[in-house]
């Protein structure tokens, strides 16, 4: 399969190690790494809890679509870090599979929660949640929500499996 511009879409839920993996990934590599979040707050100039806070999570999901659009357009061979949202800016997964691999992170949400849950976080999904457990029931609800799509990457690894060496040699592969 030829794609123009190779690249290497990470999803998953928050918290399950997608930017740290992107990173990883991008050394053992020639790719170039993007995380969807810290660009966006590069190009709008504000956190991605501003943004929630003072436009709202349709505007966000508005600056995620936009970045979207460029990356696709953008030629480069990139691992792209996405958010945790950032499938929901998609009819499908589709358009992703035509331009890159999916690699989707999986975890369940006591993993996830363990990970992200902290008094006054500043991530705007979870600093509305009270305890782990309200955390880990709305983890539950969104990996449902999402689940169909995440389930179509080519690419299904585990958060608590990950291992970038291996990845990136089954990827070669798969790129080739």
């Amino acid at each position: 399969m030829a794609f123009k511009g190779k690249k290497i879409f990470l999803v998953g839920m928050m918290g399950v190690g997608k930017s740290t993996l992107g990173k990883k990934l991008a050394r053992l590599s020639a790719y170039d790494h993007i995380d969807t979040d810290q660009e966006i707050e590069r190009r709008v100039g504000k956190s991605i809890n501003q943004i929630f806070e003072e436009e709202g999570e349709e505007e966000f999901r508005k600056h995620e679509a936009a970045l979207y659009n460029a990356l696709l357009a953008d030629e480069s061979d990139l691992i792209i870090s996405t958010g945790g949202g950032f499938l929901t800016n998609l009819d499908s997964m589709d358009e992703l599979l035509r331009y890159g691999i999916c690699v989707y992170i999986k975890a369940e949400p006591k993993f996830i929660s363990s990970r992200i849950y902290k008094p006054n976080s500043t991530r705007p999904l979870v600093n509305n949640s009270r305890s782990k457990e309200e955390l880990e029931a709305h983890l539950s609800r969104l990996i449902e929500e999402r689940e169909h799509q995440y389930a179509q990457a080519q690419v299904h690894v585990n958060a608590k499996d990950l291992d970038a060496q291996s990845l990136w040699e089954s990827l070669k592969l798969i790129l080739e």
